[in-house]
């Protein structure tokens, strides 16, 4: 994360971040954080293991309002 943007743009989805660098560029941050423990596992040792991870899909972004 420090290696984002200093100014942080107005953003309405809870789910990302957008920041501005200083030479103009955009750069964002997103996540949808999924609990993926099976009910009759125990955490300890499910969360230990190396989980591969999952395609969530595409994303849409955008970005019409930003200025030029």
């Amino acid at each position: 994360m420090n290696k984002l943007g200093k100014t942080e743009l107005s953003n309405t989805d809870t789910r990302s971040w957008a920041t501005k660098t200083d030479n103009g560029g955009i750069q964002m941050l997103l996540w949808n954080f999924t609990i993926t423990l099976p009910d009759s596992v125990n955490n300890q040792t499910y969360y230990v293991k190396d989980l591969r991870s999952k395609s969530k899909g595409k994303v849409k972004i955008d970005i019409s309002h930003a200025p030029a």
